[in-house]
């Protein structure tokens, strides 16, 4: 029994992000922007969609962040496999009727995240009769569907129908900071059964509250040299953190972050060691906030917020 926290939109440091991506694309798009205007709903086809993500700061520098690939099934099923810059990987997938989870590689297990995903298709008709809805652009040889919205920061999305919910590609700004999410390559076909689901991997169902997380072992954190190369960035990084019933960690996500301080707490927390959860007198899993101070000149110490 795991858990993870419930989706929402946070902002990465002084440049957005969407926390536990491929569920707000669920949330947003379903919610907002493909509700039906009279149109028989299509068949959703299936597709690989790989993605690059980078940072760009106020004064134009480029901070590669990661590389995105998502296969989704005709069946509505899907994998997102996110690969950041250090090699580390994020992944979720979405079991239709069941939920999105996580894979827990070491014991064999997708531990949930959110009781339900079923994308649906959608028509031009209904992208452009949205609200939010600009203009089409040309998009990879697509035809893309601009979507703007003005939240805490603005948000550029760009749907092809084709792909149902799934943006297609995603520009967010904030503060003179950009955040890229542009499409390297879109091909249809249905993936392999391997791509979508791993084998044999038990379904943890429950999903428990989060806890204020205890920190046993606090691994020693390299300052990045690409900070100090770019006017000494300090800053506070937020990661989101869940452990298994020995208190190793399994998932960490970036949910605030000042670029490129990020990937170098997301490199450390997997190293620390956490106190094990007892919930009903069992060894659980959970999940916190665990925030990072990033200084060029002082220790770069590890400290847990409460839930």
């Amino acid at each position: 029994m795991c858990v993870t926290p419930e989706d929402e939109t946070v902002t990465y440091g002084r440049s957005p992000l969407n926390r536990l991506a491929l569920l707000l694309i669920i949330v947003f798009a379903v919610m907002g922007q493909m509700r039906a205007v009279g149109q028989t709903t299509p068949p959703l086809m299936a597709f690989t969609l790989e993605r690059r993500v980078t940072d760009k700061d106020k004064a134009g520098r480029e901070f590669p962040e990661r590389t995105e690939i998502l296969y989704v099934s005709s069946s509505g099923n899907w994998h997102y496999e996110s690969t950041y810059s250090n090699g580390q990987k994020l992944e979720n997938i979405c079991v239709v009727d069941k939920g999105v989870f996580f894979p827990d590689h070491n014991r064999k297990r997708l531990i949930k995240l959110a009781n339900s995903c079923r994308p649906s298709a959608t028509t031009r008709e209904r992208l452009e009769a949205d609200s939010k809805f600009v203009r089409t652009e040309a998009v990879l040889d697509r035809l893309a569907y601009l979507h703007r919205r003005d939240i805490r920061y603005v948000e550029e999305t760009y749907f092809v129908p084709e792909l149902g919910p799934f943006p297609f590609k995603r520009i967010s700004y904030l503060d003179g900071y950009t955040l890229y999410e542009e499409p390297v390559r879109l091909f249809f076909g249905e993936p392999e059964p391997s791509q979508i689901m791993p084998h044999d991997y038990t379904l943890m169902e429950q999903i428990p509250e989060r806890v204020d997380l205890r920190i046993k072992l606090k691994p020693d954190l390299q300052y990045p040299a690409a900070a100090l190369s770019v006017d000494n960035i300090s800053g506070d990084v937020l990661l989101d953190v869940t452990i298994d019933e020995s208190g190793q960690v399994i998932r960490a996500t970036i949910i605030s972050n000042v670029p490129p301080l990020g990937l170098a707490a997301l490199e450390a927390i997997y190293r620390a060691r956490f106190t094990p959860v007892h919930k009903n007198g069992k060894l659980v899993c959970a999940t916190g906030i665990v925030t990072y101070s990033l200084r060029p000149d002082k220790g770069n110490a590890a400290a847990p917020n409460k839930p």
